[in-house]
């Protein structure tokens, strides 16, 4: 509300166990409103809220011991009904695993594994199960935490591993959820003398609180209220929140890590995908990966799985040199993607990531996913048909005034917008884009006059590594008309490579006297360009000093902060103009002609 968005944006706040207090921080109060079920609201849901899961200790033994997971699945086997769903839910995907292992084959009832550490297809595979008619046997579900929210689970026995309070009281959600049993049972494990991945200190306070519980009813009605300690988490400030606006990928092409702020406990993961190839060549043409084949696993973990593999197993894209190297130890780390030989198996499509599979790992089979985009990459230009400048830019144009007929709030800015579309593309007149372009054609259009802003081959790199068209756009837009920065700075966001921050490549140095970034160098040369519409740009040299901090001009990223921080756009509108002049340009690209040609 404060940083202000086109139009109103409204949230609600849902929790079983959160404390109002707790959202206060220094940049946000206390809410003041808290809605609360009414006593008549209350009434129609007493089944729900009264509905009897009586608590008891289930005492296995310490689960430091390595028989844990045998004497556990005999408690499972044990208390588990015949016909009824069973649900199991151990603090570690580990632990999980295991006791899956030792129950898989040796009981009657239906067995399910849940967890984080699935594909989407095999997580949904999984859901499918738990969702699915009661076989005659029962079902027995084994997960983790993640069925702590947002999913609709009815067990009649839940046997659980314990965990803080808050946690604890989500998951006695998941036990006689309806209240359609009389003799639901809830069943805790101690496991404080392992207590990861949580802090000991809440484990001893939800103890106390089971203790006192025990043998009664851990309904939502009968749980006596209780003040939980605040989580020690990172809360994302409105400091953090400004600074994340600038994804200016790092050096190496990496994202910032956000990891810390939508995650609990002290696990960190990176991303795994699986792809079967024939030689190196073929591995170099692995597009990347789409969501359907990532797999999140904790660092450590794919650390230690590493270490005890043979021979080079993963493999992580290189945005400076645009292609697949092998992945060496820095690039462990949160939020790295690995793409990983099919043979050197750690997946398995019942038990997820698991460290033990050796068998070969099927790729998932709808991989639709394009080539990788480089530093430099622009895969969008490879469309598999020619098209040039004018005609793309007419089209872009065309399907901007389209969406901003359906968005009337985005009238003051309309022009910034119509004119940061016309030019967005002024930079690929470059001599090094139009070089690129020309490789990709069939012979018979090299030689044309055209500037091309599409062509035919889908895999084409500059001959200067890093070249971003969009910032000889940008640059260009603002030696002609300086008063309209908005305008130059969503030409130039347009691929969500230069926004806020510009920064030189590790290997650009000073050439023939001037500076180069972004493949960019001081003194090149735009020709003149029609740019559709009646438009056309008279031809320039390129000024970077724009780009330099501490000019005699207010720099790129000073004006581009100032635009930020500006009290009628603010970060949420400013990234709403980048989506839609994306969206505009993405959209033409899908539907492109050349209408050009006809008449060449």
């Amino acid at each position: 509300e404060r940083m202000g968005t086109f139009g109103p944006a409204r949230t609600v706040w849902m929790s079983a166990t959160l404390q109002p207090a707790w959202i206060a921080t220094v940049d946000h109060p206390a809410p003041e409103t808290v809605f609360e079920l009414l006593p008549d609201e209350a009434s129609e849901l007493a089944k729900r809220l009264q509905a009897p899961k009586r608590l008891a200790r289930l005492d296995v033994g310490s689960v430091r011991e390595k028989s844990y997971a045998a004497r556990l699945a005999a408690a499972v086997r044990k208390h588990h009904r015949p016909g009824t769903f069973t649900l199991v839910i151990c603090n570690t995907v580990d632990r999980a695993t295991q006791l899956y292992r030792e129950l898989e084959g040796r009981s009657e009832p239906e067995l399910v594994l849940l967890h984080s550490r699935f594909r989407p297809p095999e997580r949904r595979a999984q859901l499918a199960r738990l969702q699915a008619p009661m076989p005659p046997g029962g079902r027995i579900a084994i997960c983790t935490q993640v069925v702590e929210a947002g999913m609709d689970l009815d067990a009649r026995t839940l046997i659980t591993e314990l965990a803080p309070w808050p946690s604890l009281v989500q998951r006695f959600g998941r036990c006689n959820r309806a209240g359609d049993h009389d003799d639901a049972a809830v069943l805790w494990v101690d496991v404080s003398d392992r207590p990861g991945p949580y802090p000991a200190e809440e484990l001893t306070a939800a103890r106390q609180h089971l203790l006192a519980l025990e043998g009664r009813s851990v309904a939502p009605g009968h749980l006596p209220p209780v003040s939980p300690r605040r989580p020690e988490v990172d809360v994302l400030r409105r400091r953090d929140l400004v600074d994340l606006f600038d994804t200016t990928p790092d050096l190496m092409g990496n994202d910032v890590d956000v990891s810390r702020f939508i995650r609990e406990g002290e696990e960190h993961d990176l991303y795994l995908f699986w792809r079967a190839w024939v030689d190196d060549a073929s591995r170099e043409e692995q597009p990347s990966p789409t969501r359907e084949e990532l797999c999140s696993v904790p660092v450590a973990a794919m650390r230690e799985w590493l270490r005890s593999r043979e021979g080079q197993v993963a493999w992580v894209y290189d945005h400076l040199s645009e292609r697949w190297r092998p992945a060496v130890d820095r690039d462990i780390r949160p939020g790295a993607t690995l793409m990983l030989a099919a043979a050197a198996g750690g997946y398995d499509p019942l038990t997820g990531w698991d460290p033990a599979a050796r068998d070969p790992v099927a790729p998932v089979q709808t991989v639709t996913g394009s080539a990788p985009e480089g530093y430099g990459g622009d895969p969008a230009s490879g469309l598999g048909r020619p098209q040039s400048i004018a005609a793309h830019t007419d089209e872009v144009v065309g399907s901007l005034s389209d969406l901003l007929a359906s968005l009337p709030w985005l009238g003051p800015v309309a022009d910034d917008l119509l004119l940061a579309a016309r030019y967005h593309d002024l930079g690929k007149a470059h001599a090094v884009f139009q070089e690129t372009m020309r490789r990709g054609l069939p012979p018979e259009l090299r030689d044309a006059p055209t500037l091309w802003a599409k062509t035919c081959a889908r895999r084409l790199r500059h001959s200067i590594p890093g070249f971003r068209h969009e910032l000889a756009s940008a640059l260009a837009l603002m030696e002609e008309k300086p008063h309209r920065f908005l305008s130059a700075y969503l030409a130039g966001a347009h691929h969500g490579r230069v926004r806020l921050t510009i920064r030189s490549l590790p290997e650009e140095r000073l050439v023939e006297g001037g500076r180069r970034v972004m493949g960019i160098t001081h003194g090149d040369v735009l020709p003149a360009v029609d740019l559709g519409g009646g438009y056309h740009y008279p031809g320039g040299r390129l000024d970077i000093s724009l780009t330099y901090l501490g000019g005699d001009r207010p720099s790129w990223t000073e004006q581009a902060v100032a635009l930020r921080d500006r009290a009628d756009l603010g970060l949420f509108r400013l990234a709403y103009l980048e989506a839609v002049l994306r969206a505009a340009d993405q959209r033409a690209s899908a539907t492109a002609r050349e209408p050009a040609l006809e008449g060449r």
